[in-house]
């Protein structure tokens, strides 16, 4: 390299070069940009080295500002805590604390000071905990950017340390042999190339977020601010009797009521609706103090400073932001959601585009609560979602592709009973409601037509209004216009933006693109949750370059894009749409913090109030078909057969009957048949029902009771129809045990036998994923019963099969029967099995075991359920 620069210098000496006033050579301007062009190589490298690094560094300095405010938050909480408590305050007494002596009340205050001051310093060394935890990992991040900055500088100093060598041996020679010796060099910069600005060891740090926005002042100021006074009584609801009165779907007519006790207030929630809120929990009962906050459906009460005032004022507009959400993979490994982020703002309409598979969907299984999510923050009208799950529940609607609804009812009664588990029990019938919603959809004329005579774009207006009733704020549809002709696609997306201009966001799942442009914004997704353009409807194609939206989907579905699609993920990262979402959850997280209530609110009330309406709709549901006399008519052809195979007075004493251990037996397992007919399909049939009523907030221990209820009364008299035929027709037993008709006592048996087996069914429902896994398994009892009932196999012995057949109601009813009928006696082949004694003790032995199961069966059946819908 120095030859050359030597030749190069000799030979431009003896050819003139440079020329009088020129400022450089054509070969010293060769190595100046080949330094440059060397410089450029390593900073592209480096960059690419320390692109991991420089990423993780922003998030834990973005992660870092959350931590110090929640640092922030917890000390103000510790300086309130740390205020000794007044005289009044150590001697007031709390509900059920009357008869206690004051020394106790002294106690207990102090103990629950200390707890309250203890829990506060724990959050405060936690928070400092993690603030510095976070500071090391910081400082490990940006000395491992350094240090690849370091490597990259001493690259590029010897680059310019070789460079400028080989400049100095050319133009040393270059003087030596021209005729103007070193008047050539007059007009040289003898300092060029200079090393490149981005490796200057002066260089400034770039500073870290602030630490921590500040917090928002004491007391909610604003035109919409309303200010009522506090009495020693005052009723928050709709009524024109309350003290505050507020408005909203989920409100009742008297909500909760703040009342003064002693020196402090207390708030309480009545229990008639959806609830009150704090900290995103349900209240049952807590203590407010100055400057507390609860929330009421989209209201936010304050109490004053001077504690004589309720501030109120609307919780915040309806606006969804989303910043870096990721979700765990799917259970083939695929992602769900990468890093989404967006800001969807009040009175909008957002569509979600993308090919199948890339998680469109994803993103409201999250805000549903049903998506587990990693990472990230997920906020709407101004709450966290994932902590505030069961405020926001009532504010959220879902309305899914397929139409999950019963379809045996007419459409108002179908609205009628949604609209009567939802809304507040004190309130009216809700005609208005109902019709309301109904004209709004252009169902009035059709609202006396059961629903599986509907088409398909009608019976999707009526899974819409199942959610427009309660007027969540934001309303989810997952391919609202699926099936459905232009036209009609037409007018779902016209009623969906006329129901954002009301005051709520829409968000939809769509795979239609030509009404598109009805929407106020659309969000692209790549395979994986992975957003490449969210933005005006109009400006997509140009975006993202393609020329139609066939194109994009092809482009974004096929492998031979997946560099550019990358590309333009990439892109999306570094746009404009994650900044202003992360600005959103910087100002939304500097909201102050919400306490925890005292007492929460359990479901028990909402079980109450939802079992009658729900039981009424199960009621109307089983018999609004014209199979709904079905289940009587197969007890009558069941007890017909029984008897049809059995002699005259083959129950009675005296003559012994060979066969009466075999009617018996029929009789027995044709009501254990007929009581798992009723139950085994149900709960998997409506189990798509059931998950979008739970999102709601319907109870489970509610539906399952409520079908139970129903089911046991059809069961029970599917028994005495059994013993009724049986015994008309073949004579009723000589006597009882326990001396009442002997009739009677059969279709008690019976009854209890149909009831417990019933309970079963209804067990193996809520286990089983789908109707023909549900029927393999009911057959495989049955047959489990039939063989274990006590006659087929002698359990008369402890062993296998006689534990097996504990768990069994066809053990336990024909064990019962058997004690009623006296069939040790009766029958001559008959077992000599204990349970089967004539008398009073063993038959209510049975009898309890046939009650032990049922509990337990219907038990397990609500577990189940439950467990299966979160």
């Amino acid at each position: 390299m120095t030859f050359g620069a030597w030749w190069h210098g000799t030979r431009d000496s003896r050819l003139g070069i440079p020329a009088p006033g020129a400022r450089s050579t054509p070969h010293r301007e060769v190595l100046i940009r080949g330094a440059h062009e060397a410089f450029e190589k390593e900073r592209v490298e480096h960059e690419s080295m320390s692109t991991v690094d420089r990423e993780e560094l922003a998030r834990l300095r973005t992660f870092r500002v959350h931590v110090v405010e929640r640092q922030a938050r917890a000390e103000l909480d510790l300086s309130r805590a740390g205020v000794p408590l007044s005289e009044v305050a150590l001697t007031a007494r709390r509900p059920g604390e009357e008869r206690r002596g004051v020394a106790v009340i002294r106690m207990r205050r102090g103990r629950e000071h200390q707890k309250s001051v203890a829990e506060a310093d724990r959050a405060v060394r936690s928070a400092k905990a993690d603030l510095d935890r976070l500071d090391a990992e910081i400082a490990a991040v940006e000395d491992r950017v350094d240090r690849h900055l370091t490597v990259a500088a001493v690259r590029c100093r010897r680059i310019h340390r070789l460079t400028h060598r080989q400049i100095a041996v050319y133009l040393r020679a270059l003087v030596r042999a021209h005729p103007r010796g070193s008047a050539a060099l007059a007009g040289i910069n003898r300092l060029d190339p200079g090393l490149p600005e981005w490796i200057n060891p002066e260089r400034v740090r770039p500073e870290s977020p602030d630490p921590a926005p500040p917090l928002p002042t004491p007391e909610s100021q604003g035109p919409d601010v309303q200010r009522f006074p506090l009495r020693d009584r005052t009723f928050i609801g709709r009524h024109e009797d309350c003290e505050v009165r507020i408005d909203g779907y989920q409100v009742a007519e008297k909500h909760a009521v703040i009342e003064r006790k002693d020196e402090r207030w207390e708030l309480r929630d009545l229990g008639r609706s959806d609830g009150t809120f704090q900290g995103g929990r349900p209240v049952r009962r807590t203590s407010l103090a100055a400057l507390s906050v609860f929330d009421i459906a989209d209201h936010r009460f304050q109490v004053s400073k001077d504690e004589r005032e309720l501030i109120v004022t609307p919780l915040g507009k309806c606006d969804l932001v989303v910043h870096d959400l990721s979700a765990a993979n799917d259970r083939n490994g695929r992602p769900r959601l990468i890093d989404m982020s967006l800001v969807q703002r009040e009175r909008t309409v957002l569509a979600v585009l993308g090919p199948s598979g890339a998680g469109k969907s994803s993103l409201f299984s999250a805000l549903l609560g049903e998506l587990k999510t990693l990472g990230g923050h997920l906020y709407f009208e101004g709450l966290d979602v994932r902590t505030h799950r069961e405020q926001l529940r009532s504010q959220l609607g879902f309305v899914p592709q397929d139409d999950s609804m019963h379809r045996a009812l007419s459409v108002e009664s179908l609205l009628r009973f949604a609209d009567r588990l939802r809304r507040p029990s004190d309130r009216g019938d809700g005609d208005d409601v109902v019709l309301d919603v109904c004209e709004q959809l252009n169902l009035t004329e059709h609202i006396g037509k059961p629903v599986h005579q509907l088409s398909g774009g009608q019976r999707k207006r009526v899974s819409v209004a199942l959610e427009m009733l309660s007027r969540p704020r934001l309303l989810m549809l997952d391919e609202p216009t699926s099936g459905l002709d232009p036209g009609m696609d037409r007018d779902v997306m016209e009623m969906l933006s006329r129901y954002a201009d009301s005051g709520c966001t829409v968000a939809l799942v769509t795979h239609a693109t030509e009404h598109l442009h009805l929407a106020d914004q659309l969000l692209v997704l790549a395979p994986g949750g992975r957003p490449v353009y969210c933005g005006p409807p109009g400006g997509v194609l140009d975006a993202l370059d393609v020329p139609s939206y066939a194109d994009l989907m092809k482009l974004l579905e096929g492998k031979n894009g997946k560099e550019k699609v990358d590309r333009l993920v990439a892109d999306y990262r570094a746009g404009p749409v994650v900044e202003r979402a992360g600005q959103a959850v910087r100002e939304t997280a500097a909201q102050q913090a919400e306490p925890t209530p005292e007492r929460q609110r359990g479901r028990f009330r909402a079980f109450l109030r939802q079992l009658p309406i729900l039981v009424a709709r199960q009621a109307v549901l089983t018999f609004s078909l014209p199979a709904g006399l079905m289940p009587f008519a197969i007890a009558v052809i069941a007890a017909v057969i029984a008897a049809g195979v059995s002699e005259d007075d083959v129950l009675r004493l005296g003559e012994p009957a060979a066969n009466a251990t075999a009617a018996l037996s029929i009789l027995v397992t044709l009501c254990v048949l007929t009581g798992q007919a009723l139950s085994y399909s149900n709960l998997v049939e409506e189990h798509n029902i059931i998950v979008r009523e739970h999102r709601t907030g319907t109870v489970t221990a509610a539906v399952v009771l409520s079908k139970w209820l129903v089911f046991a009364a059809i069961a029970a008299m599917q028994g005495v129809i059994a013993a009724g035929v049986f015994v008309l027709w073949r004579h009723t037993p000589d006597h009882a045990v326990t001396g009442m008709p002997s009739t009677i006592e059969l279709m008690v048996d019976l009854m209890a036998t149909s009831v417990a087996a019933m309970s079963l069914g209804l067990f193996i429902s809520a286990c089983c994923k789908d109707l023909k896994t549900a029927v393999t398994v009911t057959s495989l009892v049955v047959v489990a019963q039939v063989a274990l009932n006590g006659v087929t196999t002698d359990l008369s012995e402890f062993g296998v099969d006689a534990v097996v057949s504990w768990i069994l109601p066809a053990r336990w009813g024909l064990a019962a029967a058997a004690s009623t009928v006296d069939l040790r006696g009766i029958s001559p082949v008959a077992a000599k099995d204990p349970v089967w004694q004539h008398t009073n003790g063993w038959w209510l032995f049975d009898l309890g075991c046939l009650a032990v199961l049922t509990v337990v069966f219907t038990w397990l059946a609500v577990l189940r359920l439950n467990r299966r819908l979160r």
